[in-house]
């Protein structure tokens, strides 16, 4: 009983421990942050929806380097 209670434990904790360290990277200002995604579970699901989010912001912060330089260069 003990294993499955330290078991689920882990299991949650785990996932969660990721996500806040690769949230607190992105609010540093860091895109570079790479998640493993793996399950169907709720947790997994929140690691993909933040996965998402960072790849947005990637994809828009090239678009204003983009347009930025062809600023520059006008």
């Amino acid at each position: 009983m003990i294993f499955l209670g330290w078991n689920l434990t882990k299991s949650i904790t785990t996932p969660l421990a990721i996500a806040v360290r690769a949230s607190e990277t992105v609010a540093s200002g860091d895109l570079n942050v790479e998640l493993n995604l793996e399950g169907d579970d709720e947790l997994a699901m929140l690691l993909r929806s933040l996965s998402k989010t960072v790849e947005t912001l990637r994809s828009a912060l090239g678009q204003i380097q983009a347009q930025t330089h062809a600023i520059e260069t006008t």
